[in-house]
């Protein structure tokens, strides 16, 4: 987590933004993070985090609708955190 923290600091990626494009990739198709890419480009440094990712979503053998419902829902949530201030 910090390793990705770090990076997306250090691409002045937003959180948010990244997170919640983050909650629809799928392990076989990295156009999934479109968004991202239309917006941020194909870095090294992101797609270096995205293959560790990736590899350790294989060998946890994530389900990715559960893995999807469950980050939106965390994502929703800190967006509620974050704005009722």
């Amino acid at each position: 987590m910090r390793e990705c923290l770090q990076m997306l600091s250090s691409l002045n990626i937003d959180y948010t933004f990244f997170w919640r494009e983050l909650s629809l990739f799928k392990t076989e198709d990295t156009e999934s993070l479109k968004g991202i890419w239309d917006y941020y480009g194909k870095r090294v440094e992101l797609m270096g985090w995205l293959k560790k990712y990736s590899e350790r979503l294989h060998r946890e053998d994530s389900d990715e609708l559960l893995r999807s419902l469950l980050m939106r829902s965390k994502v929703s949530c800190l967006l509620k955190t974050n704005t009722s201030s």
